[in-house]
């Protein structure tokens, strides 16, 4: 587990060539992370438990994308590209999508799993206790706004 507080962050290097980039005030947990080039056994799965941080995908990800993902208390985000800033705070996470694309999956207020895809320049947000799933073009500093409000 990484954890940062108010004045600390962090940078990570993966050896597969992912980077991560932990903001300030973030809890990220590395739940299974294996990369023996062998595709089938490659994982890279973390829970941002909250917080916000910044992946850059590595081979893990761009081998095979579903062997990358990042649950939250909220939703789980899987890619289909290789740059997103993901954050959490106080029952919402986002993810902007800054290069490629990537998908949210959080249950409705029926608990039926719903999955929103983004592209470049995109941010998908899931509230609880449902989703209130919109695709929004907004910026950087917007999406850490909306993290903050809450």
């Amino acid at each position: 587990t990484i954890r940062s507080s108010r004045r600390s962050a962090a940078q990570v290097k993966m050896v597969d060539g992912a980077a991560l980039a932990v903001r300030p005030n973030t809890e990220l947990r590395i739940d299974n992370y294996s990369f023996k080039k062998k595709g089938t056994e490659d994982r890279s799965y973390f829970s941002l438990i909250k917080g916000t941080f910044r992946s850059i995908t590595g081979l893990i990800g761009r081998n095979k994308r579903s062997s990358y993902r990042v649950k939250t208390p909220t939703a789980t985000i899987g890619i289909r590209g290789s740059d997103a800033e993901i954050g959490h705070n106080g029952g919402v996470s986002a993810v902007h999508t800054i290069n490629g694309g990537h998908s949210m999956t959080a249950p409705d207020a029926e608990g039926k799993p719903v999955t929103i895809q983004t592209n470049a320049g995109q941010i998908a947000v899931a509230r609880t206790p449902y989703v209130q799933a919109s695709i929004l073009m907004l910026s950087f500093i917007a999406f850490m706004a909306c993290l903050a409000a809450v």
